[in-house]
């Protein structure tokens, strides 16, 4: 049982990685906005499911994220995440704003590795086109090269000497992120996902 809930851990940082973590949101509450075609499942090239459930009386998700078991994998089950996931518009753009939400898997973890467990924000770019979700990671290597050129000034921290986190406040990640929406090489190309419903 504890091998699962440590799996569940690595599921969360895998799907993370190519994210950049951030300890402000992107959002303010009254930005928060819905869209309709979203909530459902959705299953990506990969064949890992992403379920959005609307939140009651709010304007915000709950994302269960299915990971399939791949082939040459050991784990013997798909491994699943919940993140509470909002959605913006900035500059005629569409992003999400990924937390982690209530895995209580990981209820029978230790405090003492809990609390090393720091929760962030991760920034998603979407699109819907033709029935089709696309889901647009930031690109760390791209923020990286930024800062060691000094083309940017967002306020970040450097941790394990390469990984960045920012710590911007919600307007200044708002104004960066609207920035550089249309810069191809912020962003990875994009993993197309089908609605399911």
């Amino acid at each position: 049982m504890k091998n699962h809930k440590i799996s569940i851990v690595i599921i969360i940082v895998l799907f993370l990685s190519g994210c950049i973590p951030s300890l402000h949101p992107l959002y303010f509450k009254q930005d928060r906005i819905t869209l309709d075609i979203l909530e459902g499942k959705w299953l990506s090239e990969s064949n890992d499911t992403w379920e959005f459930k609307k939140v009651e009386n709010e304007p915000s998700y709950i994302l269960k994220y299915t990971e399939s078991k791949h082939e040459g994998e050991q784990k013997p089950q798909p491994s699943i995440a919940f993140f509470d996931a909002n959605l913006i518009k900035l500059e005629g753009n569409y992003f999400m704003d990924l937390y982690p939400g209530d895995n209580a898997q990981l209820d029978d973890m230790t405090n003492l590795l809990l609390v090393h467990l720091v929760p962030a924000h991760t920034f998603l770019k979407l699109k819907i086109e033709n029935n089709q979700l696309q889901i647009y990671q930031m690109n760390p290597d791209w923020l990286d090269n930024l800062f060691k050129e000094n083309k940017i000034r967002i306020s970040h921290e450097v941790v394990d000497d390469d990984k960045i986190v920012l710590t911007a406040s919600t307007k200044e990640l708002q104004k960066f992120i609207s920035k550089y929406a249309e810069d191809e090489n912020a962003f990875h190309k994009p993993e197309l996902l089908t609605a399911i419903k």
